[in-house]
């Protein structure tokens, strides 16, 4: 007579295992799903003071180090550096994050070639905007009229 090991005295049916497995993928999804970033509408005023750091053009990478910021200063206005040059304007937030970007303005300074293709796409961006939405705590999110991502910028300290 064979003995029996005791691998195969604790071995499950086929059918427990495959439900263990099944269990135990569904909570990770749900795990991760819990875990995904939530965009919400944003106000005005709760972008008073508040600084950023542009991280994504038209969901494409910038030029590194060329520090890309937008600031909003004071309720209705917005500022900041496209990498070469300032730039400042109106910023109307109403209803649900519905927002327009109005009476926009920036310094000439010349700039390399590939810095001034870059502002051309961050103030391109910046006029298309219509909405703007919070993703997170610290993701600032600028969509245009078809809910296209046009900016992704990143909270900084001032």
């Amino acid at each position: 007579m064979r003995e029996r090991s005791m691998a195969s005295t604790v071995r499950a049916p086929a059918g427990r295992r495959v439900t263990f497995w099944l269990v135990a993928l569904t909570s990770l999804t749900m795990m991760g799903c819990a875990s995904m970033k939530q965009s919400e509408s944003v106000d005005g005023k709760s972008l008073v003071g508040s600084n950023w750091q542009i991280e994504s053009v038209d969901s494409g990478g910038i030029i590194d180090n060329s520090m890309i910021t937008a600031s909003f200063p004071e309720q209705g206005r917005i500022s900041g550096s496209t990498g070469c040059n300032r730039y400042m304007g109106n910023f109307v937030v109403s209803g649900e994050g519905a927002v327009q970007v109005t009476g926009m303005g920036s310094t000439r300074r010349a700039c390399p070639e590939a810095l001034m293709n870059q502002e051309s796409r961050v103030l391109e961006a910046l006029q298309a905007t219509t909405q703007v939405k919070m993703e997170g705590s610290q993701w600032l999110l600028f969509l245009d009229s078809e809910g296209k991502q046009r900016l992704k910028m990143i909270a900084v300290e001032p």
